[in-house]
């Protein structure tokens, strides 16, 4: 009976799942991403407040003007080399 059958419906041109949508950046990330920011692996770190504190304090003498990022790494580094888990910047362990 074709007179009952409904009338087919037309193709949905939007997507039915959207797809997530991304995580707002963080205050202090850098405006533009490049491959060079995310060339590393990516760590998210809790901290007292007391030395959280300190370290806004020692970012905000430091000069040249860096990141935390920059120092993190920096400290990072250090530590490592001095453990004996990094080779020395010069090759060397």
């Amino acid at each position: 009976m074709p007179g009952t059958m409904a009338p087919s419906r037309p193709k949905r041109t939007d997507k039915r799942k959207q797809e997530p949508t991304p995580p707002a950046p963080h205050p202090e990330a850098p405006a533009e991403r490049t491959s060079q920011n995310r060339s590393g692996k990516s760590l998210q770190l809790y901290i007292p407040p007391d030395l959280a504190d300190a370290f806004d304090a020692y970012i905000e003498a430091s000069r040249p003007k860096t990141t935390k990022t920059g120092i993190i790494v920096m400290l990072l580094e250090d530590f490592l080399r001095k453990a004996g888990t990094l080779p020395a910047e010069g090759g060397a362990k």
